[in-house]
């Protein structure tokens, strides 16, 4: 996408936020979508992951491996990335740690 281009979309963006605020996350991270490939920050199995956990209970990291026929470490690492970029948030329950999307923030691919 041009600079016009991407600079054009997200002043639309910020419209609807400022219009709709209500309607939006608390925090949004803008990114370009050559630079969440060409950094790792998106691969096919951390979209995978995202998918996964947006449409299934999942009940911990290890589970969330095993049903999704990956190592553990793999699924941890990806799941620590994703966490840093606030896509996906931890909670504690008990000793477990559980993954969810953190729908409080937004990341926008331009």
């Amino acid at each position: 996408m041009k600079s016009k281009e991407a600079l054009d979309e997200f002043g639309e963006i910020v419209e609807k936020v400022i219009d709709e605020p209500d309607k939006w996350p608390d925090s949004a991270s803008f990114i370009s979508f050559d630079t969440a490939v060409d950094k790792n920050i998106l691969t096919p199995g951390k979209l995978k992951l995202v998918r996964y956990i947006k449409n299934n209970e999942v009940e911990s990291i290890s589970s969330l491996a095993d049903n999704l026929d990956r190592s553990l470490s793999n699924v941890s690492t990806n799941i620590k990335e994703l966490k840093e970029h606030n896509l996906i948030k931890v909670e504690k329950e008990g000793k477990t740690k559980v993954p969810r999307l953190d729908k409080s923030h937004i990341l926008i691919l331009f």
